[in-house]
């Protein structure tokens, strides 16, 4: 055990292996180091562990209380201004200040978990994961643009010339769900298996799918009805909607989609080391915005069948549909995101800046132009005209 231990002179703390030789591993010089630096009372337990003795209770070696740690007030502050989004800035606020029982469990669920994770240790560690701040923030949004994108298509719509266009109704909504779901549990399935050999956090992998569900289908259908209302004539027509589906829809939809590989890339630069992942995690946020595309596809599908008396099996037309949507075209935006994700690798592994700027850029307009040039239907995120 010579060189096991190396004590530091009026220091108390101690490494319990020192830094070992480097050594070589197919021709790279690789450092390496033996063990974790310990304190005297961490290698006083250890040698009582070897000698079949109980540990002995340790304390902190943080001398500072609580109230004079910065984690805790900033932890506490972020809890603390979600809990207030949640209560005042939510497009729900009227419902959860006029029940108290909602509002009740906002605060109680808040104080909570600031609890949880300032005064105790599994909640202390949990607070310095990167990744559980980042699922802290981006869940909520996700509920929130969920829910404003609820409210924008559920109403009825009626218009300057006294067209009217159906809301989408829950049953509807359950019913398209019900379709959409088999194609993304096999697309996601896929993708996970994709990535097993360098895998991600389970965490990382629903973030991702949440993002195309959620953030992307949001941001894509603000734009899409922004360009729709702007390429618009004076004069009532249907025209407005296929021009964003073949000028906005399909640039808007990839950069939504993309843009969560940007932040990993960003957030997890060190965590992400394998190319295959990077692909991987492009496909479960397009098979994310599939989803609930394909539900509002089929929704509206069905509410049409539905209320056209010139329909006589509105269940046959839906199928119809599904087929078209869910099993021969299912491909489509996994594989356009795909090789926005293997530009994004290749810029990553290039060493000239050019090709680092082009590779991604190039793959993201390269099938969003092909998109364009192809398509003839409405925009996949439909507008509110």
């Amino acid at each position: 055990m010579e060189g096991a231990v190396i004590v530091g002179q009026g220091s108390s703390r101690r490494r319990s292996s020192a830094w070992m030789p480097p050594y070589r591993r197919g021709g790279v010089r690789v450092a390496r180091y033996a063990g974790p630096i310990m304190t005297d009372a961490g290698i006083s337990n250890r040698l009582r562990v070897l000698h079949g003795l109980p540990r002995v209770a340790t304390q902190s070696s943080d001398p500072r209380q609580w109230y004079a740690d910065a984690k805790v007030w900033g932890s506490l502050a972020a809890i603390a201004a979600m809990v207030v989004a949640a209560l005042l800035l939510g497009q729900w606020r009227h419902y959860v200040l006029t029940h108290p029982a909602a509002w009740i469990s906002i605060v109680v669920a808040g104080l909570g978990l600031g609890l949880f994770l300032n005064f105790t240790r599994p909640g202390r560690w949990t607070r310095g994961q990167p990744i559980f701040w980042l699922t802290f923030i981006l869940l909520p949004l996700y509920f929130a643009g969920l829910y404003n994108e609820y409210w924008l298509l559920h109403p009825d719509q009626v218009f300057e010339d006294g067209s009217k266009s159906l809301g989408i109704t829950n049953e509807a909504i359950l019913i398209g769900a019900k379709f959409a779901l088999p194609t993304a549990a096999v697309y996601v399935t896929l993708f996970i298996w994709l990535d097993r050999f360098r895998p991600s956090q389970p965490l990382v992998w629903l973030l991702t799918f949440g993002w195309g569900a959620a953030a992307s289908t949001w941001f894509s259908i603000h734009v899409n009805t922004w360009m729709g209302q702007a390429m618009a004539t004076r004069e009532a027509n249907a025209d407005s909607g296929a021009r964003s589906a073949v000028f906005s829809a399909p640039f808007v939809e990839e950069f939504a989609k993309a843009t969560v590989l940007v932040l990993l890339v960003i957030l997890w630069r060190n965590r992400i080391v394998s190319r295959l992942s990077i692909v991987a995690l492009a496909g479960l946020s397009a098979v994310g915005f599939a989803f609930v595309e394909n539900i509002l596809y089929y929704s509206r599908v069905w509410m049409q069948a539905t209320n056209d008396i010139s329909i006589a099996n509105p269940t046959e037309t839906l199928v119809q549909l599904v087929l078209l949507r869910g099993v021969y075209t299912s491909f489509g935006h996994p594989l356009f995101t795909i090789m926005t994700g293997a530009g994004l690798a290749i810029g990553l592994g290039a060493r000239s800046k050019l090709v680092r700027v082009m590779a991604p850029s190039a793959a993201s307009c390269w099938p969003a132009s092909g998109t364009c040039s192809s398509t003839g239907c409405p925009p996949p995120i439909p507008s509110r005209r």
